[in-house]
């Protein structure tokens, strides 16, 4: 079965990062990618650092459109979903 790849918006908010623990090992999906405007350009376990080791993936500052286009799921973690719409 091919997994399902899930984007994250905002992940190192409270809920982003909640997210990313639901996500991060379960077995049918796969973490393409997390953004955050405010530490683009650092690793999730960077600021996170229980995360080290099991989600070291680099935040990138996408637009959200362009993430749309890599992913079958794209998730509003936090922040004003109006700004993403």
């Amino acid at each position: 079965m091919e997994k399902i790849k899930v984007s994250i918006i905002g992940a190192t908010g409270y809920v982003g990062a909640e997210l990313v623990r639901g996500f991060v090992s379960h077995p049918c999906f796969e973490l393409k990618t997390l953004t955050s405007k405010s530490f683009a350009g650092k690793a999730f376990s960077d600021v996170y650092p229980v995360f080290r080791g099991v989600c070291d993936i680099i935040l990138s500052d996408k637009d959200p459109a362009e993430v749309g286009k890599e992913s079958d799921l794209v998730i509003q973690g936090s922040g004003n979903i109006r700004e993403v719409l």
